[in-house]
């Protein structure tokens, strides 16, 4: 019998350590989010966005908070000031 191996890993990346440590390939950085944008607005991938709320009040401030402390939260709150 062959024993199957596995293995699993967690890789934690901070979206921003470029800008934010200043690093010589910052520019790789803007070239990154350029490509992101244009995948969205082309539909080819999907935003995690799953509600939105508006505006930026207190009222949404303390729904958007309950939503996320629940547990239950798929995806994304975003509030907006429209």
């Amino acid at each position: 019998m062959i024993a199957l191996k596995k293995r699993a890993d967690f890789s934690w990346e901070w979206m921003y350590s470029r800008s934010y440590f200043e690093t010589s390939d910052l520019i790789s950085q803007h070239n990154i989010l350029e490509n992101i944008a244009k995948l969205l607005d082309e539909n080819q991938i999907n935003s995690t966005v799953t509600k939105v709320l508006s505006p930026i009040n207190a009222t949404n401030l303390r729904q958007a908070h309950e939503m996320v402390e629940n547990g239950h939260m798929m995806g994304k709150v975003v509030i907006v000031n429209k």
